[in-house]
């Protein structure tokens, strides 16, 4: 009788030739696969049959093999698998149990047959163990080449009874318990694996109906780190083919593992990002065509005659309210793609915090009323200092500090928002913006920096918005050198923090920077302001007539030269340069052909990179971003009308 036995075929053994059988210690033999005819055996072959090697060649119809062996044979070349043949030696009376493996050599039909005895029963039931006291030398030396060959194979390996006792093992299977091939032999296997004593188990049983089964287990290392193995228990029969136990192999695939687990969470991104991609787009087609419905209705609605002041003068707000909205879309997007692909630079330069914050008061005061919310706005005045004066990009500060409050006035109803800023240590700034609105649940504290994230997607359709603001304030804190995060229960309010490394400017800069121009009396000199927004003109207008200077306004290009032709008496020009008819760009050298000594400072909305070099090369002397920080454009002006 026959049992086939699906174990791992051992490594291929191609490369061996009838000149090597020669050297092998167990009987082996080499025969043709397409006629069963034996090429060459080895000596040992020939004594375990007891026949003489002439008259084995060219044979197939021996002892050893009959046509149930023939088939088991034919199919192991097919499949690579080993099987156990149990073989009656009359003349003796006793049964010999052989593993017989075949592989075939490559590229030939030539196969290479050899036998490992596995046990000798006699036949009055009396076994002899497999060990090296009742074995003779044949046998010693085929033993040692079955652990060699075992030894070498990339995969634990061990022999189980009935009673889960380790029987036989190489050092690779030992070493997954760290134990050596020695001291695991008579260890109970499923105590091993004592955290997944009861998986292993009830796996094992399955072997005791004549079953396979392959299975995989997680476990920790005595590093704590995971270990993923896979194991294959088969059945072992003995001679009278009854149940014995298990062969057991063992394979460590934790990175093929981890391997996958990165794959499934990689896919699960990549599902979440293009469904995050395709409600973005979503949001965005409904955030650019909702204003874009606004702005052309209405235009159309002005070219009708008839139309009365007051309907003109509402219809006018509409569409620049819902323009304005389109413009921040827009720059929202132009922003995020800058930051993806890194192009944007920050450019530090004196700031004023008391200031900003205070417009932003004041802004941000006026946007509450006009909303008629109702919502107290605080400003926390524990942030001032004698020296509030940092180097800072004072743009890119506004921008975050402007996005945070936007949120803020979008998700509170009622109750209140408060920010403020300070001193965290002797090296950071602690900014916040704090409200009573709606809250932000603790799981989602990091993902609502991701792009097109938002809190609750249910969200964009009660407030509005593409999900773009957050991540903008993350990339730019970043940017800026510092991090930013979100404090909420989920509920009821939340606090946004963002810090920044403090960059202190000398003590003579703080205090005039600091200082108002109270006590600067330029009573005498006349400055043109070239401004187009009548807010930016009368913000600065005011600010100089505290140092009583004369001031002459020009709202675009040409009404600048006229004046500067016309007037002798202009000390300095405060320069814009997104202007109408001409921009700053070209006002700048116009003036420069015909008066090439009066200073010219720019004072800009355009604070990009390379904005101060372009101002630079069209004639101007100095360059002020918006928004204008008082101190530091007194510091500047008296540098050059003193």
């Amino acid at each position: 009788m026959v049992t086939l036995t699906e174990r791992k075929a051992l490594p291929s053994l191609a490369s061996i030739n009838a000149s090597m059988l020669a050297c092998l210690t167990f009987p082996a033999i080499l025969f043709d696969t397409l006629s069963f005819i034996v090429y060459d055996s080895n000596a040992y072959f020939c004594m375990d049959r007891n026949m003489l090697l002439s008259s084995l060649l060219t044979k197939y119809d021996y002892d050893f093999i009959n046509s149930d062996d023939l088939i088991e044979i034919s199919e192991g070349l097919k499949t690579q698998k080993h099987y156990t043949a149990h073989k009656l030696v009359e003349n003796i009376n006793e049964i010999k149990t052989y593993e017989i493996t075949v592989n075939q050599l490559d590229g030939e039909n030539i196969a290479f047959l050899y036998f490992n005895q596995l046990s000798t029963h006699h036949i009055d039931n009396v076994q002899f163990d497999f060990d090296e006291k009742n074995t003779d030398k044949q046998l010693i030396a085929q033993a040692q080449l079955f652990n060699a060959v075992v030894t070498s194979i990339s995969e634990g390996i061990g022999i189980i009874d009935t009673k889960y006792k380790i029987t036989f093992c190489n050092s690779l299977f030992a070493s997954f318990f760290s134990l050596n091939d020695q001291n695991i032999i008579g260890k109970d296997f499923i105590r091993l694996l004592d955290e997944n004593k009861s998986e292993t188990l009830a796996e094992i049983e399955i072997n005791k109906f004549g079953l396979e089964t392959s299975f995989e287990l997680k476990r920790y290392k005595n590093d704590n780190k995971e270990q993923y193995l896979a194991l294959r228990a088969v059945p072992r029969y003995d001679a009278k083919n009854c149940y014995s136990g298990s062969f057991i192999t063992i394979f460590d695939i934790t990175d093929r593992k981890l391997t996958e687990i990165e794959l499934v969470i990689s896919k699960g991104k990549a599902q979440e990002s293009d469904r995050l991609k395709s409600s973005f787009l979503a949001n965005l087609s409904h955030e650019i065509r909702t204003p874009m419905n606004s702005i052309l209705g209405f235009s159309s609605m002005l070219q009708r005659t008839g139309i009365i002041k007051a309907k003109r003068d509402q219809y006018l707000d509409i569409i620049i309210s819902k323009g304005k909205h389109l413009m921040s879309v827009i720059s929202d997007i132009i922003d995020i793609t800058k930051i993806s692909e890194n192009q944007i630079q920050i450019f530090n330069g004196p700031c004023d915090l008391n200031y900003l914050m205070e417009e932003l008061f004041t802004t941000y005061s006026n946007e509450l009323s006009k909303r008629n919310k109702p919502v107290k706005l605080l400003l926390n005045a524990s942030y001032r200092t004698q020296y509030s004066c940092i180097e800072v990009d004072s743009i890119r500060l506004m921008q975050v500090l402007q996005n945070l409050l936007n949120n803020s006035v979008k998700f509170t109803n009622s109750g209140y928002i408060e920010f403020g800023f300070k001193y965290q240590d002797n090296n950071t700034l602690l900014f916040y913006v704090k409200d009573s609105g709606v809250g932000v649940s603790p799981e989602l504290s990091e993902t609502i920096f991701d792009r097109f994230r938002q809190a609750d997607e249910s969200f964009t359709r009660i407030f509005g918005g593409i999900g773009l603001g957050l991540a903008i304030c993350k990339g730019l804190v970043s940017l800026m050198g510092g991090k930013i995060w979100v404090e909420s229960d989920g509920i009821c309010g939340s606090t946004f923090n963002f810090t920044l490394p403090i960059v202190n400017i000398d003590a003579d800069t703080q205090l005039e920077v600091g200082n108002s121009l109270v006590n600067k009396k330029w009573n005498e000199k006349t400055i043109m302001i070239v401004e187009d927004d009548m807010a930016s003109f009368q913000l600065l207008n005011e600010f100089l007539e505290i140092a009583n200077c004369n001031v002459i306004h020009a709202s675009n290009g040409n009404d600048a030269l006229a004046n500067l032709k016309v007037s002798k008496c202009i000390d300095l020009v405060l320069l814009d340069i997104q202007l109408p008819i001409m921009d700053g760009y070209q006002v700048a050298r116009s003036i420069r052909e015909f008066n090439p000594t009066i200073p010219i400072i720019a004072q800009t909305a355009h604070a990009l990179g390379n904005d101060k070099v372009k101002c630079m090369e069209a004639g101007c002397d100095d360059y002020l971003s918006k928004p204008i920080q008082f101190g530091v454009l007194a510091k500047m002006l008296n540098g050059y009308l003193a």
